[in-house]
């Protein structure tokens, strides 16, 4: 059975003299952990770029040979060959320079007692397999350099490296054709949303240890629960918690759940061989992290970190970090970064608050158009359409949804609530054809990236995304559209009526947002002239925009 991730052998033919020692170093990193081998003690040698350098590659005093069998117990040395070999010449330049003198490097492992392993990355000449390769070294060994006739010499062909590759699926990554949606380290920390400084207080910090600890605890597997607001800067945090070579090297980071499902099988083919893993997978729903728990911890090696709205799974081998939101200086740091500081800036914080997310859409647009109005950006529909393996439809769906529970500054839900959602679910059936079920399904899905935030009272957040929803309800739809007063009353609650007419007020905060309020209570516009609003129920409106 083909194993998904597998690195063919014509990708590793075509890596570069750079990329296979590149590779190689990666591959050796990887085992150092089952050696006990810290990874700064795998060091590289000063003349890898030099042509016939000799040994590019050193681990010294390995307690015990690798789970993969690369490191070997005490000193291993390594040489690493792209391109074709072509016996007997380019089996012998592996050994001996000039005047037939066994290089240096060599000579030292050797002389120490320790291994010498040969990983080419190129094909070797027809017939020849690593084990031939081994013989013709012992054998030029013996021949040239007799002293040296017995120590260990390996070699790792391309066969070698593949299997090894099935077992460490982070790096199978870097050396195949990457399924969309997974990303090694180095490739999610290059995303453009991730290149922005990280502006980390202490609680931040504090957090980013947390992970770390979580992460080198003994025993597999483990579940970390990683939870927040949208924008709360939870997928940087445990960026940052990875960074490193005793992490880095071992993650695998998948955007949604569903991008996750080719790393799954592939781990499923390899079976329990997989080797030490940490998965990261983002933009978890509560089912969605079941699931994916349900089969990643069949595998003890492996790690995984939920990016998610909020806990849903409990027990002895699962934990939870809560991100901490940005205080008003590391916000202002973020702002400043963009537009400078300054009066313009200063004002900002408080909306931003506790979300970097928000603070760069908001940097961003100041930036653009100086002393302009955030709330009044295209980047609020970006920051609402960020939702795991959505389907083509889903974008406009979610925005209607959106729309249409803005124009409430909050809407009850339960027991005794019930009423409230159900009657904007059916206002939005009504205009829409979204059933009520689609509808409360979207709800939840918002609730998980927590765009909609409450339990039993929901609202949107944060509060410029609210305006700015607000505001796009009543410049996409006609205002016949509009809630009628004694409709939200006897489908809803006079509650909902009063949170219908205290978003008008909540929109005067907004310089742009009060705008649109005021053309649409003015004399003339579409809501002085509906007579329904004119009644004793609907006077409110403009009560609220009085004050």
């Amino acid at each position: 059975m083909a194993i998904p991730l597998t690195v063919s052998s014509d990708t590793l033919a075509r890596l570069s003299p750079s990329g296979a020692v590149d590779l190689a170093r990666r591959m050796i990193i990887a085992e150092a952990a089952s050696a006990g081998v810290r990874t700064d003690g795998v060091r590289m040698s000063s003349s890898t770029s030099a042509p016939d350098g000799g040994v590019d590659i050193e681990v010294e005093n390995a307690p015990r040979e690798s789970d993969g069998g690369l490191i070997k117990r005490g000193r291993t040395a390594y040489q690493v060959e792209s391109g074709e070999i072509v016996p007997p010449r380019g089996i012998a330049r592996m050994l001996f320079g000039e005047g037939d003198h066994l290089k240096d490097g060599i000579r030292r492992c050797l002389d120490g007692g320790g291994t010498f392993v040969v990983i080419l990355t190129g094909r070797v000449g027809p017939g020849t397999g690593a084990r031939d390769v081994e013989k013709s070294l012992a054998m030029l060994l013996s021949d040239r350099s007799p002293r040296h006739s017995g120590p260990a010499v390996r070699v790792w062909d391309q066969g070698s490296i593949m299997c090894l590759l099935e077992r460490h699926p982070s790096l199978a990554l870097l050396a195949s054709d990457v399924p969309a949606g997974l990303h090694t380290h180095a490739m999610w920390s290059s995303r453009p949303d991730m290149r922005h400084a990280a502006h980390l207080g202490p609680e931040q910090r504090r957090f980013v240890d947390d992970l770390r600890d979580c992460l080198r605890a003994d025993g597999s597997p483990i579940l970390v629960q990683v939870t927040g607001a949208p924008g709360a800067g939870k997928t940087r945090l445990v960026l940052e918690a990875t960074r490193g070579e005793a992490h880095s090297g071992r993650i695998v980071y998948a955007d949604s759940p569903d991008s996750l499902r080719p790393l799954l099988n592939h781990m499923s083919a390899v079976g329990s061989d997989v080797a030490d893993l940490v998965v990261v997978v983002d933009g978890c729903t509560h089912l969605e992290l079941e699931r994916t728990w349900y089969e990643v911890q069949n595998y003890k090696k492996v790690k995984m970190v939920a990016i998610t709205g909020e806990p849903g799974i409990g027990g002895a081998n699962t934990c939870h970090l809560p991100v901490p939101g940005l205080g008003g200086g590391q916000i202002g740091k973020i702002l400043g970064g963009y537009a400078g500081h300054g009066p313009d800036v200063e004002k900002w914080i408080g909306y931003c608050r506790p979300s970097p997310r928000v603070a760069h859409i908001v940097g961003a647009s100041l930036k653009e158009n100086p002393g302009g109005m955030p709330e009044s950006m295209p980047g609020w529909e970006r920051y609402a359409d960020a939702w795991p393996g959505q389907e083509p439809g889903d974008v406009e769906a979610r925005r209607v949804v959106l729309r249409w529970m803005s124009l409430f500054k909050t809407i009850k839900r339960g027991r005794r609530h019930e009423c409230e959602i159900g009657c904007v679910a059916a206002l939005v059936k009504e205009h829409h054809g979204i059933s009520k079920g689609q509808f409360l399904d979207t709800v939840e899905r918002l609730r998980s990236t927590r765009v909609i935030h409450g339990e039993t009272e929901l609202c949107i957040t944060p509060k410029l995304l609210h305006l700015r929803m607000w505001a796009s309800w009543w410049s996409t739809y006609t205002a016949d559209m509009a809630p009628k007063p004694d409709q939200l009353v006897e489908r809803g609650s006079r509650r909902l009526l009063q949170s219908y007419i205290d978003m008008f007020r909540y929109a005067k905060d907004s310089a742009w947002a009060s705008g649109i309020v005021k053309g649409l209570l003015a004399p003339g516009g579409v809501l002085e002239s509906d007579g329904a609003l004119k009644s004793r129920l609907g006077g409110g409106l403009f009560d609220a925009w009085q004050d």
